[in-house]
């Protein structure tokens, strides 16, 4: 009995040592608030699809939605519809919900819904990515035109950052005449971003898409195409347009 009663006394110590250190790091290392008198922001992030739907037709629809492992933690989601079936799949590492539904008529609308607030843990895994891609396939008059302004791109740069910096730069200027031929008369943002990846896919230098959303009070707001690039250690972000360097803190990231 007094073995038993020494035994339980071991256990309860071992517990109330064990939450005083699950909460002593929670305070001291994660900063989480333990008084009212502190306080968090949290970002409720809401968005719209509204689309007409034939009647004698199945729904099918599908969005990329933002990653759950970035410096952001979801404390909800949310898919709301009217009689549509939800999931949720991983491709290439992003997350694609897809609605669906057997027969629909008129207009549909589809809401998204996601609660975010600043990840505590101050650890952060080790970042991976592609330090080598294959050539995109061009020809004729296009490869000329590729040709000659990647000469100069070579000449005013260092490394992978300044080498997109600089291409970036070039397709930006749509008064040069090589630039105009690779555009084709298309100087939106999704072309010139086609155009920039043609030109470092050639020198071998991997890119990937990513949109973008502000993580501001009270606007609308599309997702801004953004660039990416690995250089070995780190991500590099690029603004297609602007050439603005560096993901802002305030901007919430995905990939498609």
């Amino acid at each position: 009995m007094r073995s038993l009663t020494l035994h339980l006394k071991v256990l309860v110590i071992l517990l109330v040592s064990l939450g005083i250190l699950i909460t002593a790091y929670q305070i001291f290392i994660l900063g989480i608030p333990m008084t009212e008198d502190e306080t968090d922001d949290l970002w409720n992030i809401d968005a719209k699809v509204e689309f007409q739907a034939s009647p004698r037709e199945p729904v099918k629809l599908q969005m990329f939605v933002p990653p759950l492992a970035q410096d952001y933690v979801s404390l909800n989601e949310s898919f709301i519809s009217n009689n549509y079936g939800v999931s949720i799949n991983r491709a290439d590492g992003n997350r694609k919900v897809t609605w669906s539904a057997r027969r629909a008529s008129g207009k549909q609308t589809l809401y998204y819904r996601l609660v975010l607030t600043k990840r505590y843990s101050g650890e952060q895994t080790k970042a991976k990515g592609p330090i080598f891609r294959d050539s995109i396939p061009v020809e004729g008059a296009e490869k000329i035109a590729a040709e000659a302004l990647l000469a100069p791109i070579r000449q005013h740069s260092a490394d992978v950052e300044t080498f997109i910096s600089e291409t970036i730069k070039r397709v930006n200027n749509v008064n040069d005449d090589n630039v105009k031929l690779l555009l084709g008369g298309d100087a939106s943002t999704p072309n010139k971003a086609k155009v920039i990846e043609l030109l470092l896919s050639i020198a071998h230098v991997p890119m990937e898409r990513v949109h973008t959303i502000r993580l501001a009070a009270d606007i609308q707001q599309n997702p801004e195409l953004w660039l990416r690039s690995f250089n070995g250690e780190s991500w590099l972000y690029f603004n297609p347009e602007s050439g603005e360097q560096g993901l802002p803190v305030d901007r919430l990231v995905w990939w498609t």
